[in-house]
């Protein structure tokens, strides 16, 4: 069951990082845990494109952690749909936003 729960969470890291890194997240400069939705929250697309052509030409930590490309881009979806505060959560309660 713990393997299951550590494979899950890396996958959700993998697509996180493919996330950021598109601009469809982006993390909060003063806490680097918040992630909320970036400027290209609209792109899915591209996010789908970069993992699609990463998984093709075998990138060995998406190859091991998911079966499919599907995987890859249902797994994108999911952790960026969750996020929909349009800014950091600790700013926000902090009144620093």
């Amino acid at each position: 069951m713990s393997d299951m729960m550590g494979r899950a969470a890396a996958q959700n890291d993998a697509a996180i990082a493919i996330a950021l890194e598109t601009g469809l997240l982006q993390t909060c400069p003063i806490h680097e845990d918040s992630i909320f939705p970036g400027p290209g929250f609209d792109e899915l697309e591209r996010a789908y494109k970069l993992a699609s052509a990463r998984f093709k030409a075998g990138d060995e930590t998406l190859t091991r952690l998911f079966s499919s490309q599907k995987e890859l881009t249902d797994c994108i979806k999911e952790v960026v749909e969750i996020r929909d505060d349009d800014e950091c959560g600790s700013c926000n309660s902090a009144g620093n936003a």
